[in-house]
């Protein structure tokens, strides 16, 4: 999860949804990285990243079926990172 998005700073696809789910269950979240720093976190943590989608590359990547239809957006607040250790 982007770190601008824990501050309240943006307002991405889904995070005031997801804000509110929290709110409702009394939680909060404590961790975030920067846009733009989750390989650098990763490597100095010893992962190697592989491939880093940020959501409207991941939309383009896997939300589309056989057919070019388009499943849905995905959160815009976050990025799937494949890493190996």
């Amino acid at each position: 999860m982007f770190r601008r998005v824990i501050r309240g700073e943006c307002s991405y696809y889904g995070a005031a949804e997801l804000f509110e789910v929290v709110k409702e269950k009394g939680e909060a979240f404590s961790f975030g990285i920067e846009e733009g720093e989750i390989r650098d976190v990763l490597k100095k943590k010893g992962f190697v990243p592989i491939a880093h989608y940020m959501p409207h590359r991941f939309e383009a990547r896997y939300l589309y079926d056989d057919q070019a239809e388009f499943f849905g957006n995905m959160y815009g607040f976050a990025c799937h990172v494949h890493a190996l250790c």
